[in-house]
């Protein structure tokens, strides 16, 4: 099997997985309040 196979089952794995929903609201929280953390120190 093809890696890009291999990663769009992958894919098609975790869109159609309700619960990967979770890690990529927490993945998309976490990057947030990196980006919010790095803009507070540059004003500082």
């Amino acid at each position: 099997m093809e890696a890009s196979e291999y990663l769009k089952m992958i894919k098609e794995r975790l869109i159609s997985d309700s619960a990967s929903w979770g890690s990529l609201v927490t993945l998309a929280l976490g990057i947030t309040v990196l980006v919010t953390l790095m803009m507070f120190y540059a004003q500082g």
